[in-house]
């Protein structure tokens, strides 16, 4: 008597970088929830899939985005807009701070059908926009507000700093070591902005920790992390060999390509890759959302593979959920997106700066899977269906 199952995913390839598996076999789910991998003949499913051609990656975690919907003007709903490019799980990079997340909280968490979780904001009013920045004395830094936050709400996973020249000013390093402080004494971890930093990008690494971030890595102002020559800083390498992590949040312009292709050049590819997405640059076509963005850095050279991890596995393992998000094997939440890989088309990715880099293909998404439940599919999908 053959198994009864929810959905069958048959013919695509598996893209799993948790299992360092790329190959094509079927993929079950029952109950919301991934079986082990088995041939599609010994198998009776309510929905057959025919993915044949077409890549099955877990759903995809962008790590950097704003969603603040209704409370800051970068916010966008999450839900309407991430689920149809594949993404299943997005983390709020301090779009609020401790005077507001219970705000953004009941506005937008508990809307969402997503899996979503936040850094806070060290500044009490977040980013409530750009002609409002951060409160960035540390006088108001509210460590009691703070505290009980975290305590309370457990996806918040960190704290977050905009060290950016044009915020700090002139306070200097007393932000971020005042920040640091917090972090260190909540035993959380730190996200840092470092676009523009307002000293040496290299002495603010200095004194970051195994776990904490630097996002926008490839960012080419004031100070990058690259020496004249164009190698990659050694105190940047022995940060990251401490175990400080690097996030590209790319944006339309928090990369310049004058870093970034010597930095992958060099093998210093992104522990993280993500959008750092707002209402204006949704659908925008310097970024327009994660797959576009995961395109660019497949024909910048980075495989496949390590591509996908670094929206699936390697956030998955930041947030602690390695074995229920960010993998397609046994037992794990069926979160899964499909993908068609075109090649052979020209498309173009440029950044706010007019920069320009010429690629070959490009990842379409096609179906999403939340919980095991089909939540977006593109039409041509419905003519594979059996």
């Amino acid at each position: 008597m053959k198994e009864k199952v929810d959905i069958l995913i048959s013919g695509g390839t598996i893209v799993d970088p948790k299992n360092n598996l790329m190959e094509q076999q079927d993929l079950a789910i029952r109950d919301g929830k991934i079986l082990p991998l088995q041939q599609a003949c010994d198998l009776q499913a309510e929905q057959v899939i025919n993915a044949r051609g077409y890549l099955i990656t877990p759903g995809l975690i962008d790590h950097h985005v704003h969603i603040f919907d209704g409370g800051s003007e970068y916010g966008f709903f999450p839900d309407s807009a991430l689920l149809p490019m594949g993404v299943t799980a997005a983390v709020d990079a301090g779009s609020a701070g401790a005077a507001n997340y219970e705000s953004f909280r009941q506005n937008v968490i508990l809307r969402s059908k997503m899996k979503l979780f936040a850094y806070l904001n060290i500044s009490s009013m977040g980013q409530l926009g750009g002609n409002f920045p951060e409160q960035i004395n540390p006088q108001y830094y509210d460590l009691p507000r703070i505290r009980s936050m975290i305590d309370k709400f457990p996806e918040i996973c960190g704290l977050k700093l905009r060290c950016d020249k044009a915020i700090i000013d002139d306070w200097g390093h007393v932000p971020l070591q005042k920040t640091l402080a917090i972090a260190r004494e909540l035993d959380t971890r730190l996200v840092v902005h470092g676009k523009n930093p307002p000293m040496p990008l290299e002495a603010i690494t200095a004194q970051l920790g195994a776990g904490d971030i630097l996002c926008h890595c490839y960012q080419g102002l004031n100070s990058t992390i690259l020496e004249q020559s164009g190698g990659i800083k050694s105190s940047i390498q022995a940060a990251r060999t401490r175990g400080v992590l690097f996030d590209s949040a790319d944006a339309k312009g928090n990369y310049d390509y004058q870093v970034l292709i010597p930095a992958l050049k060099e093998g210093f590819v992104p522990d993280i890759i993500s959008t750092d997405l707002t209402l204006s640059s949704l659908f925008h076509p310097q970024i327009y959302g994660l797959p576009l963005l995961l395109s660019k850095y497949l024909n910048l050279g980075l495989p496949l593979l390590e591509v996908i991890r670094a929206c699936t596995e390697k956030p998955a393992r930041i947030l602690g959920l390695e074995n229920r998000l960010g993998t397609l094997e046994a037992g794990a939440i069926a979160d899964i997106a499909m993908f068609e890989l075109k090649q052979d088309v020209a498309v173009v990715f440029e950044n706010k700066n007019g920069d320009c880099y010429n690629g070959n293909q490009v990842l379409v998404p096609l179906m999403t899977i939340l919980e095991g439940k089909i939540v977006y599919r593109h039409m041509e999908t419905m003519f594979r269906y059996r």
